[in-house]
């Protein structure tokens, strides 16, 4: 079998990794990856099962010799699944399209799922390896609310110490992350037919970077949903028309690259005129990542007698839409007092979709503090109840607090600075993390939370850095080899 990656050690992990990219598994879609696992540790007479909810979990022995006791290793199976608009790739049974250049590796058009299929990679890796008693557990649907994790049964686990390998800087060794919830709005839609002589519209925002809500909320990438919530009241204030649609396909862990919305307007002239200014005006608030930003305003070719399609929403709706998008509150909500640089409290809205009755808002809320979650909760019900919308909190998950003394962060630090001579950092993380459920599931395991360096994950640009992945795989090899 020709694989992709080459020059690269071990070899062995870059071709499990390569083959695990040709396995769909977008979260929910984790029956392939797990078959993948289960046959990968039967084929070395291991322990392993999968429960009810479809995580996988390994165990295997020592190397007969070490008294010490199990480490868990974890990661997680799913993918986040997004591509450009000009990709032609279907996520439930296509493989990556994979390719190297100056040292990373990325997938073409698509996600890579590095995040977390590295993870998967460099756990079945070590089965082959003689290190210290190993339990291995690779959960599902850590992408869409850590459903997983939540799920799995923690009794069955020994170890007393975890290292999570879902973390994206090779040279930070994470020890405490936020906690999260997410809120789904659903608008009702009311719609009447558009005026005779009104022209459809469709406006789109594109070429923004994107980036992953939690780690990259900091960064100066701009959401492409947050730009049509500033968009929309300012055209309407310009000329009043009515919304046929909104659209953002993302994540709602994603800061949105694209977001369109289709207007039925009686003064089209006027519409492409402030449209243009927008544009203008908005570039210059954009960061380095984001200046291939643009906004286009193109026709809609509907009949006339195709009274079907020529339906919009009423001006109660319209309203409501725009001050739902206007009002709601994208991005960095409040920085940490106590660690300099840490997103203590972000709020993201990733997805909104138009239906024929109504119209969806998913969004992503990232708190340390678990009362900040509670503020960002209760503001969104009055948003709802201000736009007659309905509102449902679902998928939270704890937080993982930081602890001062632990054992594995001070092996893992060591063995690193004895391989490249300087020492990694310590952190603590704006973005939500397995390692909270099974901190507060686990009574006193030491948990930390390492990863190769990744770069844009959860968007299209997503890249691998493979020398990264040598220094990581070296580092657990020194850990687990006591």
């Amino acid at each position: 079998m020709s694989y992709i990656v080459k020059g690269y050690k071990p070899e062995k992990l870059f071709n499990i990794f390569e083959d695990i990219c040709k396995i769909p598994r977008g979260s929910g879609n984790e029956r392939g990856i797990a078959r993948y696992i289960m046959d990968y540790a039967e084929s070395r007479g291991l322990e392993c099962f999968s429960d009810g909810a479809g995580n996988v979990f390994v165990r295997k022995p020592g190397n007969g010799i070490s008294t010490h006791g199990p480490v868990l290793l974890q990661g997680h199976m799913d993918m986040v699944c997004e591509k450009n608009a000009d990709i032609v790739h279907d996520f439930e049974k296509d493989p990556l399209e994979l390719y190297v250049k100056d040292g990373y590796l990325s997938a073409r058009g698509t996600t890579l799922g590095a995040d977390d299929g590295i993870a998967v990679a460099i756990m079945l890796a070590l089965l082959d390896e003689e290190t210290v008693p190993l339990e291995l557990l690779f959960t599902v649907e850590e992408e869409t609310g850590l459903a997983g994790a939540k799920f799995f049964d923690c009794s069955v686990i020994r170890a007393e110490s975890m290292i999570n390998i879902d973390s994206e800087e090779e040279g930070i060794v994470t020890a405490g992350c936020a906690g999260g919830v997410r809120t789904d709005i659903s608008l009702p839609v009311s719609k009447v037919d558009c005026e005779d002589g009104a022209q459809f519209f469709t406006v789109k925002i594109s070429g923004l970077a994107g980036g992953h809500s939690g780690t990259d909320i900091n960064s100066g990438r701009m959401s492409a949903v947050a730009l049509t919530g500033m968009i929309l009241p300012y055209l309407y204030a310009q000329s009043p028309f009515n919304i046929v649609s909104v659209t953002c396909d993302g994540k709602d862990n994603a800061i949105a690259r694209e977001c369109s919305f289709t207007v039925c307007c009686p003064e089209p002239d006027r519409l492409k005129e402030s449209v243009s200014m927008a544009e203008s005006e908005l570039k210059k608030t954009l960061g380095a990542n984001d200046q291939s930003f643009s906004v286009s305003c193109s026709p809609e070719d509907l009949k006339n007698e195709d009274k079907t399609a020529r339906k919009m929403c009423d001006n109660l709706t319209t309203k409501n839409v725009i001050n739902i998008l206007g009002l709601s509150k994208t991005g960095v909500l409040k920085m940490s007092n106590q660690i300099p640089g840490l997103v203590e409290h972000s709020q993201n809205l990733g997805i909104v979709k138009t239906f024929e009755n109504e119209i969806k808002f998913s969004f992503s809320t990232r708190s340390s503090l678990e009362f900040q979650l509670d503020i960002s909760c209760r503001e969104l019900d009055m948003l709802a109840d201000l736009t007659g919308a309905e509102i449902t909190h679902h998928s939270r998950y704890p937080g993982w607090e930081y602890n001062q003394k632990s054992a594995i962060r001070e092996k893992y630090i060591k063995a690193y600075k004895n391989l490249y001579g300087k020492e990694p950092s310590v952190s603590v993380i704006h973005a939500g993390l397995e390692c909270g459920i099974f901190s507060a599931e686990i009574e006193n395991i030491d948990i930390i939370s390492i990863g190769p360096d990744i770069l844009d994950i959860h968007s299209p640009s997503e890249r691998l850095d493979l020398s990264s992945c040598e220094r990581i795989w070296n580092t657990l090899i020194s850990v687990l080899s006591e």
